[in-house]
């Protein structure tokens, strides 16, 4: 399996989607200030990525229904994402930088 043509592929080996990337600066480069995150792993992955996205200033919308993560043996996988729904949709004023939404909440026109 490769990227198509033109698909930029950021490698990354931390939880934070942005840590000894060049995300940012492919961000940066393209103008975009608006994120949309989906992902596995969400008590690690999604979750530090999204505080970073908004500690650096970028609009984020956690796609509710678009990430998930496997039992950990204090909690099923089910609890775990709906926690981090709750925690992540609390944590910043959702009307400037962090909303939670279901994928058909969110238009991509």
């Amino acid at each position: 399996m490769a990227p198509l043509g033109g698909v930029i592929v950021i490698n990354k080996s931390h939880s934070d989607a942005s840590y000894q990337t060049d995300l940012t600066a492919q961000l940066e480069t393209r103008g975009v200030t608006h994120l949309i995150v989906t992902g596995y792993m969400s008590q690690y992955c999604v979750d530090i990525t999204v505080r970073r996205a908004v500690d650096l200033g970028y609009v984020v919308t956690l796609v509710a229904d678009g990430h998930g993560t496997s039992d950990d043996g204090a909690l099923r996988h089910e609890q775990i994402t709906a926690h981090h729904n709750i925690l992540l949709g609390k944590i910043y004023d959702p009307e400037t930088q962090l909303t939670v939404r279901t994928i058909k909440e969110i238009s991509f026109s």
